[in-house]
């Protein structure tokens, strides 16, 4: 009630007001309102879309789905946090579409890798995305 009547006095004020932490600037709207020029795009798809892995943190494996929106050349890399390669899991020409991978936490010479922070990285020739993981032990 109060409140609500004071704040439509405040309304016919100009300037600025303090009000328990909350900053209010009193300003009137424009004569004139500015007007944008908007353009009608046509929204493409991306080129690639890496979604989280899951489950994450993992234990003994996680899935990394990831969609291509047309054909070419895709990489799909596991790396450590020193920016060393771990494992490629991924390097071939790929169709639009979804794809999934199983990854079981191994090197490339099938050798379990130390629990900690790893990084996958989904490429095609023009873009990259890279997703942290965390494998728990």
């Amino acid at each position: 009630g109060d409140s609500i009547a004071s704040l439509r006095l405040l309304g016919n004020l100009r300037g600025t007001f303090y009000l328990d932490e909350i900053r209010l600037i009193a300003a009137r709207a424009t004569a004139h309102p500015t007007s944008v020029r908007g353009e009608s795009t046509r929204a493409e798809p991306e080129e690639l879309a890496l979604q989280p892995n899951y489950p994450n943190p993992f234990n003994q494996s996680t899935v990394i789905r990831y969609r291509l929106s047309q054909v070419g050349r895709v990489q799909l890399e596991v790396y450590d946090l020193q920016g060393q390669k771990v494992r490629t899991l991924v390097d071939r020409i790929g169709k639009a579409g979804s794809y999934h991978i199983e990854w079981n936490g191994t090197d490339a010479k099938g050798a379990q890798v130390a629990t900690g922070v790893y990084f996958i990285r989904l490429q095609t020739q023009n873009t990259v995305r890279v997703h942290k993981m965390l494998l728990l032990k």
